[in-house]
């Protein structure tokens, strides 16, 4: 039995562009989700001043936060994801966590590339990188401290069905 006295709840801040977000809190009620702990901020990384947005819904920069940016660098450019980087990495304590995903576009078959771009949703960001292990992962290592970061785990896939050396996407553990 839960003691709802104590019950802490984790407070979650959800940026993301204000047509998404509109769709996001519609699903979540529809859905019956509880969500009063949810700050939904409409911002769109590289180009709003999201950093204060998140301050003005009540972002702690003193508490160990983690950091969810999944399926987000890919649309954004590789520029614009690493000054996100560095502008949590100057609000957020030691001991954070930021876990992201992300591209290696030069390993991405031309056909998958078209038809993103077909469907208005080209991906952008690339960590361009030669068709090895330790390449991929030295690439991901010298741009995560570039951003402020130190790279805690790296995941790298495959291309279903490629070969051992055909590395397509990274998933990342990044801590402060």
């Amino acid at each position: 039995m839960e003691n709802k006295k104590n019950e802490k709840k984790i407070k979650v801040f959800e940026l993301d562009k204000a047509a998404t977000q509109k769709m996001k809190k519609k699903l979540v009620k529809q859905a019956g989700f509880e969500h009063s702990h949810v700050a939904y901020i409409e911002a769109e990384l590289g180009k709003d001043t999201w950093v204060d947005k998140l301050m003005l819904a009540g972002f702690d920069t003193q508490r160990k936060t983690i950091i969810l940016f999944e399926g987000l660098a890919y649309y954004i450019q590789k520029d614009d994801v690493q000054e996100t980087f560095l502008q949590l990495a100057k609000i957020v304590p030691e001991g954070c966590k930021l876990l992201f995903d992300f591209p290696f576009l030069n390993r991405v078959s031309e056909k998958v590339k078209s038809a993103l771009r077909k469907k208005n949703e080209p991906w952008l960001f690339d960590l361009e990188s030669e068709q090895t292990i330790e390449s991929c992962t030295q690439v991901t290592i010298d741009y995560v401290a570039k951003s402020g970061w130190n790279l805690q785990k790296l995941e790298l896939c495959k291309k279903p069905g490629s070969g051992a050396k055909s590395l397509a996407i990274g998933c990342a553990v990044i801590a402060r």
